[in-house]
């Protein structure tokens, strides 16, 4: 069982010309926890990890111990580049993005929209910056799929 169609579809998104940076890091978050789930044989674990994508790049890190460091540096990054982010909370206050779920970022308050607690098309490009960094890492010299 694998997630090849998924990945592809948004492989496709994530290296699109034009689209908005939340459209990229969103499709570039999705595709890197699809991608580590394969190499890590979680697909069908119900300890997957969930959206955890620090937890899922420490285990990478773990099975592959030449790398461990650099993983655990750019976990944090992209930990860290998570949380700098505002997201849309349920009783409608603005939340930091928690680092071991992405996909809040799906309810982003950009600086367009949003006048306090936001974030500018920069904090996300900063967030994609992570996100590339630890796919050319994966497949370059870990080989993962990605």
């Amino acid at each position: 069982m694998d997630y090849d169609y998924n990945r592809k579809a948004f492989r496709s998104v994530s290296k699109a010309v034009g689209i908005e940076p939340l459209a990229a890091a969103y499709s570039s978050c999705v595709l890197l926890e699809l991608s580590l789930k394969q190499h890590l044989a979680l697909i069908s674990s119900t300890g997957n990890g969930g959206h955890n994508l620090p937890y899922l790049l420490q285990r990478v890190g773990l099975q592959h111990k030449r790398y461990l460091s650099l993983c655990n540096a750019l976990q944090q990054q992209l930990a860290d580049s998570l949380r700098k982010l505002f997201s849309q909370g349920r009783d409608g206050t603005p939340r930091s993005v928690p680092a071991d779920s992405y996909p809040h970022i799906r309810y982003l308050r950009h600086s367009s929209d949003w006048v306090p607690s936001s974030n500018s098309d920069g904090d996300i490009l900063a967030l994609n910056g992570s996100l590339q960094r630890i796919i050319s890492l994966l497949t370059t010299s870990i080989g993962v799929s990605v």
